[in-house]
């Protein structure tokens, strides 16, 4: 079977009917749910379900599997097979490698990783996350992943959501953010809605409100660098402990932005992988 090589760090899994027959991962605990200084961890719940392409309703029993974080706490393997990889990643992880960092990256530890097993294996960038947000990505192991799912990013990835705390509260429960969004020479994104730039959309809902902040769920219409971020900040409620784009707090000691949710058509087999991480414990425990 393809997921033959299927790597989750999990330490209990069961069955899960799932409604329209797709894999479905969920994983309650990411690397981005760290509270109180306390190892990240992730709970004991796997769900899994795969629909055959002929049509038909298949289980597997997957074995307890290593994880890459005895070795690097900074980063989580939850799904790898012949062709990619999707990796939960701490805050405060390149994703690549800059001018002045090469090995301390999601990027660097998956290749170092790979490696092991054929020397002569490569990684490939499929698409990024900020340093300062954690979550879920995909990493491809041959250039033909790569392509395809760069290529057809919009069609094949059907939904990619992030959590965030931001300071303050939107002005509806729901709505969406269109404007243009132009980088200066500080590499700061600024958000406006005359002049220059690129178009940007977000979608947001507000899934809870305290005093001081509120927990948003937040999607993409358009991939920009730095867009939610710079949405946030143009909106007058930036996100908890990013000083870069306007917050004044940093209630959890990073930047409150988290990749929790991907779901995708897997390049090779056609089928759809639906993964979750849940939103951190440390967000949902500063919306109070």
């Amino acid at each position: 079977m393809f997921c033959r090589s299927l790597v989750l760090g999990v330490f209990f899994y069961f069955f899960f009917q799932a409604e329209d027959g797709i894999r479905d991962f969920c994983l309650s605990r990411g690397l981005g749910a760290e509270a109180d200084g306390e190892k990240p961890v992730l709970q004991s719940v796997l769900t899994y379900r795969i629909l055959l392409p002929d049509g038909t309703d298949a289980h597997t029993v997957l074995p307890k599997l290593r994880e890459l974080e005895d070795e690097d706490p900074m980063l989580r393997i939850v799904y790898e097979d012949e062709r990619l990889i999707v990796a939960d990643k701490r805050n405060g992880l390149l994703s690549v490698g800059t001018e002045k960092e090469h090995r301390k990256t999601a990027f660097y530890i998956l290749s170092e990783y790979i490696k092991r097993n054929n020397p002569a294996a490569r990684l490939f960038v499929v698409h990024r996350l900020d340093r300062e947000t954690s979550g879920l990505m995909i990493y491809a192991k041959d250039k033909r992943t790569q392509e395809i799912l760069q290529k057809n990013w919009k069609t094949m990835v059907l939904d990619r959501r992030y959590a965030a705390v931001v300071e303050g509260r939107l002005p509806q429960t729901k709505g969406t953010i269109a404007t243009l969004l132009r980088e200066d020479r500080n590499r700061k994104v600024w958000a406006s809605c005359n002049g220059t730039g690129e178009e940007a959309a977000t979608d947001y809902t507000v899934l809870r409100e305290g005093r001081n902040y509120s927990l948003v769920e937040l999607s993409l219409h358009t991939g920009k660098k730095n867009q939610i971020r710079a949405h946030m900040e143009w909106m007058k409620t930036p996100i908890a402990g990013d000083k870069k784009y306007g917050a004044q707090t940093n209630p959890a000691g990073r930047v409150c932005l988290h990749a929790y949710k991907l779901c995708f058509i897997h390049p090779t087999t056609g089928e759809r992988l639906d993964f979750s991480t849940g939103i951190p414990r440390i967000f949902e425990d500063t919306v109070v």
